[in-house]
């Protein structure tokens, strides 16, 4: 991300987060390992919270009519997902003049950042006498 940030650009977050569980290898590797955790699990006696199986356990019992029922995303929570978004990177990185970055979106990425490696490549001496 700091090449795009550097350049002025900034990724939209959370489009970004959500491709990536859903790609099947992601996805998959995620359910093997909620599964094997929730078989697996010991709970340990300085833990501040029951162990994940119990946890879903008295979810899976609550009675469904006590439970509201929404199937919106949590970031329709949020009124501005860009600004925060923003704001997450000026947290991490106060020196990121975010208001300055332009969004780029996941679908340009590999255009955007092919064209680094060659400008980079180009500006390098010993690249140039590969290219002649």
């Amino acid at each position: 991300m700091i090449p795009v940030i550097d350049s002025g650009y900034r990724l939209p977050i959370s489009e970004g987060f959500v491709r990536f569980v859903s790609e099947p290898l992601i996805s998959k590797g995620t359910e093997t390992y909620l599964s094997e955790l929730i078989a697996e699990e010991k709970p340990d006696p300085y833990d501040s919270h029951p162990v994940l199986r119990d946890r879903l356990r008295a979810i899976q019992s609550a009675e469904a009519s006590s439970v509201p029922q929404n199937s919106e995303p949590a970031s329709t929570l949020l009124s501005d997902l860009m600004l925060e978004e923003a704001r997450l990177l000026h947290t991490l990185n106060p020196s990121i003049k975010t208001a300055d970055l332009k969004l780029l979106a996941w679908q340009d990425f590999g255009e955007f950042i092919v064209r680094q490696w060659r400008e980079e490549l180009e500006r390098c001496s010993c690249a140039r006498l590969l290219f002649r």
